[in-house]
Parts: C-alpha cells; sequence; structure tokens
C-alpha cells in the first residue's frame, strides 16, 4: 500500500539559504515535523539525507535513532521525493518541499 505524506517544515532555516542557491544541496540531518495529507496533527520527525546531484538516499523516522533507509530518491529543484519500504506492507511515498 503506498501512502503519501507531506513534510512541513522538515528542513528549517538553513534549507532557506540552500533553496536560494542554484544548486541546492540537502545532504545533511534535518528535524522537523510529519503531516499526513487530510490530517491536522504533526508528528515530529528526522531525516538524514545524502543528495548525489539530483539522487537522493537517506532514512527517515521520528529519531535519529529510529530510522528507516531509503535510496533512488530524486531532486528537482525545491521538491524532494522518495519511497520508503515498509516490508510486506509495500512503501510510503514522500513528498518534500524546501522552505
Amino acid at each position: 500500500m503506498k501512502k503519501s505524506y507531506l513534510f512541513v517544515g522538515l528542513l528549517l532555516g538553513a534549507m532557506l539559504s540552500a533553496v536560494a542557491l542554484s544548486t541546492p544541496n540537502v545532504t545533511g540531518k534535518w528535524s522537523g515535523t510529519l503531516q499526513m495529507d487530510g490530517e491536522n496533527d504533526a508528528k515530529p520527525a528526522y531525516s538524514i539525507l545524502n543528495q548525489d546531484g539530483n539522487k537522493l538516499s537517506g532514512s527517515v523516522g521520528p529519531n535519529e535513532s529510529e530510522q528507516d533507509s531509503f535510496e533512488g530518491g530524486k531532486v528537482d529543484g525545491d521538491k524532494l521525493t522518495f519511497d520508503v519500504p515498509q516490508g510486506p506492507n509495500g512503501e510510503v511515498q514522500f513528498t518534500l518541499k524546501c522552505r
């Protein structure tokens, strides 16, 4: 089952300067909140991202010690997309927007 999630505020202050550059690089550790489409409550989120050109890999979870890895993500301007495998339950699709 695929679920679509939108990270709101994940890539905080430092991200603003990265987006302003012609080639942003999101490599690093980022924290913020996760808000599911159609819901009002936000949950803590922590990401460790590795960018190589427009390719993205890394891990995501509620904190640094609880992470699920992913590969094959993409960076397109201020938009990051990737799928995180969830075992037999399929995968979770993420769309992050740099703010």
